[in-house]
Order: C-alpha cells, then sequence, then structure tokens
C-alpha cells in the first residue's frame, strides 16, 4: 500500500504569477475619473442660455437652496423656469410670489443664490436684492464663475 503512494511521479511545483498590470492600468483611470467628477459643493446649477457670469477670486461655495438667475434680455428665472422680463412691471411682484411660497415652505433656509449676467445693470440686481429681503431672505450668494 505504501508502494502506491511513492510509487505516484511527483510534479514539480511551478512557481506561478499573477500579472497585476493591467488591474493597476484600470485603477489609476478610475482615480483619475473620480477626482475630476468630484465637487465639494452640494449645489448643482445648470446656468440658462443667454448668460455669462462674473470672474472671481474667491474660492467659498454656493449651498443648494433657491437660485434666482438673470440673462443678457434680462429676464427672471427662478429655479430655470421663466418667470418674465424686468422690462414687463409684473415681473418684481411674480418673483416675490414665488419666493414667499418658497421661504413658507422652507422656513430655515434664509439664503438665496443669485445669478446675474455680468452685464447687468445695478438698479436690477438691487430690485431682486429688495425683492428677497422683503420677503425673508436675510443672506445672499452671487454665483460667479472661479478662475482657479
Amino acid at each position: 500500500m505504501k508502494r502506491m503512494f511513492f510509487n505516484k511521479k511527483r510534479y514539480a511545483k511551478e512557481n506561478s504569477e499573477l500579472d497585476i498590470t493591467s488591474l493597476l492600468d484600470v485603477l489609476v483611470i478610475l482615480l483619475v475619473f473620480l477626482l475630476k467628477s468630484y465637487n465639494a459643493s452640494d449645489l448643482k446649477l445648470d446656468l440658462v442660455k443667454n448668460l455669462t457670469l462674473p470672474d472671481s477670486e474667491q474660492r467659498k461655495l454656493g449651498s443648494q437652496n433657491i437660485v434666482v438667475q438673470i440673462d443678457k434680455n434680462q429676464s427672471v428665472f427662478v429655479d430655470n423656469q421663466l418667470i418674465g422680463s424686468f422690462s414687463q412691471g409684473s415681473t418684481q411682484t411674480k418673483l416675490m410670489e414665488i419666493l414667499k411660497n418658497d421661504e413658507e415652505q422652507k422656513p430655515t433656509k434664509k439664503v438665496i443664490n443669485l445669478v446675474f449676467d455680468q452685464d447687468t445693470p445695478y438698479s436690477i440686481i438691487q430690485q431682486v436684492m429688495n425683492s428677497s429681503s422683503q420677503v425673508g431672505y436675510s443672506q445672499f450668494k452671487f454665483i460667479v464663475k472661479g478662475n482657479y
């Protein structure tokens, strides 16, 4: 019986190596993709057409609140929905109504994100800020294009 075990041909153990070069390539690509798509802010903003953002050196990011955008044609958008133009008289009233409804739904958030075209006259910026403050928004975040 012992002879049967000893008579078996013994095969030499081969050293097996694992090639991980392709695995490392995939991991590097994933790492680059994840770093490129990383965003430190919770703010996600879809800009309307005809809107050119002014430049800024500030690096502090906005937060996810209601967004009011004014484009080159002085059209007013609230959360990407057109509500009118400042050339019409009722747009400021509509803006105040929408902001008041949003403020009643989210009473703890008193911050509003404002996005203006770089050529927007100061009088319109002042009207939007005045309307917002009358409704109850006490903090303004101006969204601009960063150069970093």
